[in-house]
């Protein structure tokens, strides 16, 4: 796209702006900072130089897309983009670059430790390994060091094995003690504090909760580094590729074979897929649908900060901080702040959607965040590390069984109620591959085999309990702040047995019933309505999937029911309920404005057979609709998050050293703004045209 620009001869700024999409997991990035939150500075590599470029508006952002000035120590290029934050426009004076130390960034950084390759000669069809994982993050490395363990031949397939974990993970100490992983912290805080709300609110009377639990922060490299030495100890080999298919043959079969991107096979009896939420290799019957956790957060030096040394902040529900327009939507979509205070000035500050579908945005996020910021007195020097979080929650889980095994986000361990997820799976770990040992032993193959395993990893005690959990996520999605404050007042009310079980998936089923009556009784009578009226729409699909053990929770209202036809005689109109709403869903803001009903004429249907109908599709498809199409035809969900974050693809040159730059003061035809895929297309189709742009 960028060269049919420049043959075009249009000319463009030579810089690129990141975006803030993140999904599944979190990713971080290194920045730098002083001053406010918005006066935030990146640095642009190239082949050519490094210039360390500071963003700022030539007036404070509007409601409007505003004139922003990249200023770097070569040159000056203008850029526009859109940005929502104050009401009043206010001159600043230009940044200047030289305040501001260079910001070393790395983005290939690597684990400095050896990886030995596969033997020679294991992973044929005459040499099948026990076990082929997928994926290095926390689920695969953790499988692959428990299997190993147990004396499994084992092959760890990954395209950067030694690559940096990017999410932050904090976990309950007790969790990781028991995992024998207490040495993997970057720093412990004894207890946490939940507040449920501002002093001035009715339902904030006693808002600060004191969680008498320690937690910690874990030492992402001190984690992957000892997990990774761990497999390299007990004979784990190393591919460092791709995966394209997995074929696991007739029913009966004893091996799989798993073919790489390059084309070269792997054969085992067991195949594992821990490629997180890409859902790579296993199998879905129904729709994923999940909640989704959105969280901006930032690893941050301060002046200083209000919150104490030994105490992280698990959740602040207050918001009397934002400005009218945030405050209506974090009325229907409220976030928290989720802290670590590691010094007197350095810090982790998170804004968090707990779980909303559709998630709300990465820039609501960091507007919320800015706003909580300013209230709070925290005047930002320089950030470390910024982190843009997407957790599915929930959802229906994989087919039971499949020959593919999964663990992980990929297997649905992430806590539907929480997003907490890495301490589950560690601990699923063992249980996995125990399971796989033990049938190995015991002689099972093909399905036989994955069923036993699959029915240990999700026993019926587990399948029931993340049933309750999606009920919790479903309903919690429906409160308001104010509900959402009872709600966690109720909930951290309960015996410390209880809310600790159940967020760290350690607790019984009878307790589980103990919980959620106790829960009910200590809502106080007028949220107690709101919330049973709330669980209504989820309690058919609920009561059904817990008393059956199945794995098709229904996460549609009713069931899916037309939601018109449960609100007809409600006495509103569906325009008249529709000006009700606080805009789109997961959005919020201003009212949709009333629109003129035009009728449409519609063509009577007419019924065609099944067979017919999907021999046209696969034709307009080209590929046949009953086998799944293999991992290299298709885009990993994440692909298009990290091109809006970086503007910068592996198989592409930056912009800025192919596009001519935009001489100051040129006359021009016409100015695109953007330059994702529909920026770069209709400047490239203007420039053919001979528009000057």
């Amino acid at each position: 796209m960028a060269s049919s620009l420049l043959r075009a001869g249009v000319a463009v700024p030579q810089a690129q702006i990141g975006g803030h999409n993140k999904t599944s997991n979190s990713t971080s990035r290194k920045a730098v900072c002083k001053g406010s939150l918005s006066q935030q500075t990146a640095s642009l590599n190239s082949n050519k130089s490094q210039s360390l470029f500071r963003w700022r508006p030539s007036v404070q952002p509007l409601k409007q897309p505003l004139t922003w000035r990249a200023s770097a120590r070569a040159k000056t290029i203008s850029v526009l983009v859109t940005s929502q934050v104050a009401e009043t426009p206010t001159q600043q004076e230009p940044l200047d670059p030289a305040d501001y130390p260079d910001c070393e960034v790395n983005p290939n950084r690597r684990l400095d430790i050896n990886l030995p390759d596969l033997a020679e000669g294991l992973g044929t069809k005459e040499q099948p390994l026990d076990l082929i994982i997928v994926g290095c993050g926390p689920a695969g490395l953790g499988a692959a060091d428990k299997a190993s363990a147990r004396g499994l031949k084992v092959a760890l397939v990954d395209p950067n094995p030694r690559a940096y974990w990017m999410n932050n993970y904090g976990v309950w100490v007790d969790e990781f003690e028991q995992l024998g992983l207490a040495d993997c912290f970057t720093k412990t805080w004894s207890s946490a504090r939940v507040v449920v709300g501002d002093e001035e609110s009715e339902e904030t009377e006693d808002n600060d909760i004191i969680l008498n639990r320690p937690y910690a922060q874990v030492d992402r490299i001190k984690l992957k580094t000892k997990l990774l030495q761990r497999c390299v100890d007990q004979g784990v080999g190393f591919v460092a590729s791709a995966v394209d298919t997995v074929d696991h043959g007739p029913t009966n079969n004893a091996t799989g074979a798993v073919q790489l991107l390059g084309g070269k096979e792997l054969f085992a009896r067991s195949v594992l897929d821990a490629t997180g939420h890409s859902r790579r290799l296993v199998e879905f019957d129904n729709t994923f649908t999940p909640g989704y956790q959105a969280a901006y957060g930032i690893l941050a030096k301060v002046e200083s900060h209000p919150f104490p040394l030994d105490q992280m902040l698990f959740m602040d529900w207050r918001d009397s901080h934002l400005d009218e327009k945030l405050k209506a939507q974090n009325d229907t979509l409220p976030t928290f702040l989720y802290a670590m205070p590691f010094a007197k000035d350095y810090i982790f500050l998170e804004e968090t959607s707990l779980v909303a579908r559709p998630p709300i945005s990465f820039d609501e996020l960091k507007e919320r965040l800015t706003q909580r910021l300013d209230n709070l007195g925290i005047n930002v020097l320089c950030i470390d590390e910024e982190e843009y979080c997407l957790i599915p929650m929930g959802g229906v889980l994989p087919t039971f069984p499949q020959r593919t095994l999964g663990i992980g986000g990929t297997a649905g361990m992430v806590h539907p109620s929480t997003g907490f997820m890495v301490s589950k799976t560690l601990s699923s770990a063992e249980v996995l591959v125990d399971a796989v040992a033990d049938a190995l032993e015991d002689g099972k193959k093909g399905t036989a085999f994955s069923k036993e395993v699959w029915e240990k990893v999700w026993s019926k005690q587990d399948l029931r309990l993340r049933t309750f959990m999606c009920f919790g996520m479903e309903t919690l999605m429906k409160l308001n702040i104010e509900n959402t404050r009872f709600f966690f007042k109720a909930f951290f009310g309960l015996p410390y047995q209880l809310w600790s079980g159940f967020l760290s998936w350690r607790i019984t089923m009878l307790t589980l019933i103990e919980m959620g009556l106790t829960l009910f009784f200590n809502l106080e009578p007028k949220p107690r309505i709101r919330f049973m009226l709330t669980t209504l729409p989820f309690l058919g699909s609920f009561t059904a999937n817990f008393l059956r053990n199945t794995n098709d929770f229904d996460s549609r209202p009713w069931g899916g029911m037309d939601e018109k036809l449960l609100k007809k005689g409600a006495g509103k109109s569906s325009d008249e309920r529709d000006d009700d709403d606080n805009g789109p869903s997961g959005g919020g803001g201003a009212p949709a404005a009333k629109m003129k009903q035009i009728p449409v004429p519609v063509k009577k249907y007419e019924s065609k057979d099944a067979s017919e109908v999907k021999a046209q599709l696969e034709a307009q498809l080209q590929f046949s609709l009953d086998k799944p199409l293999p991992a290299s035809a298709l885009r990993d969900d994440r692909d298009w998050t990290r091109f809006q974050q970086t503007k910068k693809m592996q198989d592409q040159a930056p912009a800025a050293e192919v596009l001519a730059p935009l001489v100051p003061g040129e006359q021009l035809d016409a100015m695109v703004v953007g330059m994702g895929p529909s920026g770069l297309a209709l400047a490239a189709e203007l420039g053919g045209k001979g528009v000057k742009g």
